[in-house]
Order: structure tokens, then C-alpha cells, then sequence
């Protein structure tokens, strides 16, 4: 984590800019109605996407990818990469895998789950672009964005409030899609990408939930962290409730480390791809360019190939945590990198190694 002071929720929402446990334009001058929530019921249903499938890649020059794993060693104790090709139907082939296979802390990755989630409800009809959501206190989240400046109260459009949670990954912004589209839609965004432990996210919390289970100091806190491992469902909902009062004590970040005890976001390198291919179906379904545009994020310190013109970008970062992933769709077909590393990486050091899996990718994509 990039900050060691503690921080506690303001009362209005005043901004907090430090970079936290994941990594604007103005609201509607008029006075904000009733929440919008996402009804239980759509007059309109998305058709149904099963999960990426996934093979490995054919005719791969394994010694092509030597120097690739030598640089990943260097960059950090334990490094997850996965380089992958995707056919044009949706076929996620890896070209190459090494590191840990199981599941990563992943930080703001998670946001691609959420906007899996918000792409289906906009294509069953239950959210749109541009409707109003207004920010309640318990959306109010420490960590990377501006939109908790914004004041409780404010409304947000759902497209801004996407385009934040990716092109600042906003904590706010995210924690206030989670609330809107509710624990039903984002246990069906994790199984329609195929995530191996949807176990492991589930109840998935927003950001300010997160954030107060790893590094609160507050008692309650600390009895989550406890008994967080062996709680059902229900029993996490409720360990979890005292993060949404308005006396909730913030994040201390020099508490670190409870990610290493299972709490927090998690996903193996496979499963990000996943999601990354469950996404672009999603895009190219909407019929629209909106989606496309708002997970196309710079990436200073990443160089991709020539042929990737257009790239989208999420990254998360934790104490100790330095995660990156990109995807480069194409009518060709589309090419992915996921890079999940712990154990003292830097941010540097995992976006070259990312453009050298790129260009090695790019080399494979070429020969086909």
C-alpha cells in the first residue's frame, strides 16, 4: 500500500486521493430523488453466455518464451502470467503460463467483475448509460478517486460512474455500482466469466467493505477478520454490516497483510483472462462503442505491439501487491497478458514485463 495513515469516512464525502486497496465530470443540478436500485424482476433478459472456454494455444515455441519467465522472476518473488490468444468465437487459447496457478490477490482487478455485471443489467434493460444513481454514505470509499469529494447526496450518471471506476478506478464510484446492481448480479457476473472460486468473492463487497475488513482497526473489524474464514454467507453479510455505519472507522494501511489469511479479492490469472473474454462478448453484444471507450486506459511504462490499436488496461495494487492486465481485441482475434505479482514488485517492473510477454504474444499471434 502506498500510505501508512489512517483515515476515517467523512461525514459529507470529502475527498480522499490516496492510492488503496484496488488503485469526473459534475452530477445533475437537480436535487436527487429516491436511490435507484436495480429491480428484481426485467422485462427484458440477456441472452444467456457461457463461460469462455479454454485450451491451450496450438504450434507454441516454448524456448520463445525464456526470456520472458527469466524477466518475471526478477520482478518480484512470486509473478502469475498468462498470455493468451482468443479466437474470434471466444475461444481463450493460452500461449503461455508460469508463476502460481491458483488464485491472486487482485485488488482493483475486481472491477472487471463489476462491469461485467453492469453490461448485462444495461443489456436486460434494469440500468441504463445514462441513468441517475444517487451516492449514499456507505458508498463513500478511501482509496485511489475523486468522486468521494462529490458529497453524499450527489447524483451520478452510470456512465460516468463506469468510466471513473476504470479510468481512476475510482473506489467510490465501484462501491456504489456494487450497491446498485446487488449480490444476485455480481454472483452471476463471476459464473458467467467462469472464475474458478466464486466461493472466495462471495458475498462480493464493495470497496469500502474491503477496505474496512482488511485494515480497520476497529474491534468489529477485527472480529471479521477473525471469523471471516469459517463464516457462511449470511454469517459474512453480517461481520461486514458495521463498515456501513456512519462512525466507521477508516483504513489503517500500516496494518497490512490480511490478504495472506484469504480476505479481500482474489482470482487466478486464468480467471482474469476470463473475464477479459466474457467483456469484450458483453461489448460487442451492447452494439455500442461506449464500453470499449471507457476500458481503453493509458498505461505509462507498458509499450504495446503495433498491431494492438486498441488496448484496454485495469491494474491493483496492495501492500506488498502489483497487479496489471490488458487486453487488445481484434477481428483477428484478440490477444490478452495478465500479470498478478506479489512479494515487493514494482509498478515498473511488472508493466515491462508485460510489454515483453506483448511483444513475444504479438510474435505468436503473427506465425498463425
Amino acid at each position: 500500500m502506498r500510505t501508512s495513515r489512517r483515515l476515517t469516512y467523512p461525514a459529507l464525502g470529502v475527498v480522499v486521493a490516496l492510492v488503496a486497496g484496488c488503485s469526473v465530470g459534475d452530477g445533475d443540478p437537480t436535487p436527487p430523488p429516491t436511490t435507484s436500485t436495480v429491480p428484481s424482476r426485467s422485462t427484458s433478459r440477456p441472452a444467456s453466455s457461457p463461460a469462455p472456454a479454454v485450451v491451450s494455444a496450438p504450434g507454441v515455441d516454448r524456448n520463445a518464451w525464456r526470456s520472458v519467465d527469466g524477466s518475471a522472476r526478477r520482478v518480484a518473488q512470486d509473478v502469475a502470467l498468462l498470455a493468451g490468444f482468443v479466437t474470434p468465437s471466444g475461444q481463450l487459447q493460452i500461449v503461455h503460463r508460469s508463476g502460481p496457478v491458483d488464485t491472486r490477490p487482485i485488488a482493483s482487478v475486481t472491477k472487471l467483475y463489476v462491469m461485467i455485471a453492469l453490461l448485462d443489467a444495461i443489456r436486460a434493460g434494469r440500468l441504463r448509460w445514462d441513468q441517475s444513481l444517487t451516492l449514499l454514505r456507505e458508498d463513500i470509499s478511501a482509496g485511489s478517486g475523486s468522486m468521494a469529494g462529490r458529497g453524499v447526496g450527489v447524483r451520478i450518471r452510470v456512465m460516468e460512474a463506469a468510466g471513473a471506476m476504470f479510468k481512476q478506478s475510482d473506489n467510490t464510484a465501484t462501491s456504489l455500482l456494487v450497491r446498485v446492481l446487488g449480490q444476485d448480479a455480481m454472483k452471476a457476473a463471476l459464473r458467467a466469466s467462469g472464475h474458478s472460486r466464486p466461493d472466495l468473492m462471495i458475498p462480493f463487497l464493495t470497496i469500502r467493505e474491503d477496505l474496512w475488513l482488511l485494515y480497520s482497526p476497529d474491534p468489529a473489524a477485527q472480529r471479521a477478520r477473525a471469523g471471516w474464514a469459517k463464516a457462511s454467507q449470511t454469517g459474512r453479510r453480517q461481520l461486514i454490516a458495521p463498515s456501513r455505519r456512519a462512525d466507521a472507522s477508516g483504513p489503517d494501511f500500516s496494518i497490512g497483510g490480511s490478504w495472506r489469511s484469504g480476505l479481500g479479492y482474489f482470482a487466478s490469472s486464468e480467471d482474469v483472462a476470463r473475464a477479459w473474454v466474457a467483456l469484450h462478448t458483453r461489448a460487442k453484444a451492447s452494439r455500442s462503442t461506449l464500453a470499449s471507450q471507457i476500458m481503453t486506459v493509458p498505461s505509462p511504462g507498458f509499450t504495446a505491439p503495433r498491431s494492438w490499436t486498441t488496448v484496454w488496461f485495469k491494474s491493483g495494487a496492495l501492500g506488498g501487491i502489483e497487479n496489471g492486465t490488458w487486453y487488445s481485441p481484434s477481428p483477428e482475434g484478440d490477444q490478452v497478458i495478465v500479470v498478478l505479482a506479489s512479494g515487493g514488485p514494482t509498478i515498473s517492473g511488472v508493466r515491462s514485463l508485460a510489454t515483453k510477454a506483448a511483444d513475444e504474444l504479438e510474435r505468436y499471434a503473427r506465425k498463425r
